[in-house]
């Protein structure tokens, strides 16, 4: 899990009262929960799951849901929103969508691909040491301390861990070598570094010592998604940081992120976000 940089959006924690039920909706983003204390019920598209104390539950996009408390006791629970990567910021997503609301798969913090054969994942009777991690995860996140993303992955990696021994041989995602998890870790460093450069699979290929076939499968299989897309997702991100921060143009903003042709930008800001540039400014503007 060392090539994903998870990225920390909401969390909340607190009593739960009984008789209560959040109703079923999707999110955009991932969501952890764990249960400190009590009981409740976590319905999922594949069942239910009765939630006690040092329970753990990851739920991710585009998954129908419902939550609810029984009449005994009140429950005491934490909940996280966070993304596996840092390409999802420029994307203005509600936290949730209801039954009756439309849910905008443009809109979806996606995971990557090597991921969702394990999600939604249920833990129960979590073992101290991995309670121990999420009590020091969520200690972090109260303190607001910058660095708090960096407990999210030994937490994410211990729960991963409790369900890929039961996993069918099916479902597991392909290994791979550890030739392929350098280079694809070299060329992501490389694009973060240099999105704002003319780039292409040339350059990619060259930078990662994969030839174009290997490249684009180990990338989409380590990251969730192929080289190009990834660098447009960085380009995209740093572009709408401009448009909300400088009196930069559309025009200007496009070739400061690597990209020369306006009008492929548009489309590009378009076809990611569901707006075009300027309304996109003119949104913020409000």
């Amino acid at each position: 899990m060392d090539y994903f940089d998870p990225i920390l959006r909401v969390f909340w924690q607190g009593e739960w009262q009984p008789c209560r039920r959040e109703p079923r909706r999707k999110i955009y983003d991932c969501e952890l929960v764990f249960v400190r204390d009590g009981e409740f019920c976590l319905e999922l598209e594949e069942g239910l799951h009765s939630m006690r104390r040092d329970s753990a539950a990851v739920i991710p996009p585009n998954h129908w849901h419902e939550s609810r408390t029984g009449a005994a006791q009140t429950t005491y629970r934490c909940c996280l929103h966070f993304d596996w990567r840092p390409d999802h910021r420029h994307l203005q997503s509600p936290l949730a969508v209801m039954r009756e609301e439309e849910y905008n798969p443009r809109l979806e913090h996606s995971v990557p691909a090597a991921f969702m054969p394990y999600l939604p994942l249920v833990v129960h009777a979590l073992p101290t040491q991995d309670v121990e991690l999420l009590e020091q995860l969520f200690a972090r996140v109260n303190r607001e301390c910058p660095n708090a993303a960096y407990s999210l992955w030994p937490v994410l990696k211990a729960l991963l861990g409790h369900v890929r021994e039961t996993a069918p041989d099916s479902q597991k995602p392909p290994s791979h070598s550890a030739r392929s998890v350098k280079a694809v870790l070299a060329l992501k460093y490389y694009l973060e570094e240099n999105y704002r450069k003319p780039l292409g699979y040339p350059e990619f290929c060259a930078v990662s010592g994969l030839s174009k076939s290997a490249l684009c499968t180990a990338f989409r299989q380590l990251v969730g998604t192929p080289p190009l897309n990834y660098v447009n997702d960085i380009r995209l991100n740093h572009a709408c940081h401009l448009l909300r921060s400088s009196r930069m143009t559309v025009a200007e903003v496009a070739v400061a992120v690597g990209i020369d042709d306006p009008n492929y930008f548009s489309r590009l800001f378009r076809k990611r976000l569901a707006l075009s540039p300027s309304q996109y400014v003119r949104q913020r503007a409000r």
